[in-house]
């Protein structure tokens, strides 16, 4: 998908005690490594998203989650 000429990524998956989350975008095709931001129905949990690549990524979370993680990605 894009707005106004950038392409983004939306997705949401439902996760069941985990501390991390692999995800694959490839079908984005983004050129470079995107931006990712990602939240969670557990507020208080931190998100960070490591080992970023054009067509993949791991989101870690603080602590072991249950529920839905949500993450959009832009070029």
């Amino acid at each position: 998908m894009s707005i106004e000429g950038r392409k983004f990524f939306l997705c949401a998956d439902d996760v069941y005690n985990v501390d991390f989350l692999d995800i694959d975008y490839s079908i984005a095709s983004f050129a470079d490594a995107p931006i990712i931001t990602a939240s969670a129905d557990e507020n208080d949990v931190n998100i960070f998203a490591s080992q970023i690549t054009s067509s993949t990524a791991r989101l870690n979370f603080s602590a072991k989650i249950t529920g839905r993680v949500t993450y959009i990605i832009t070029e």
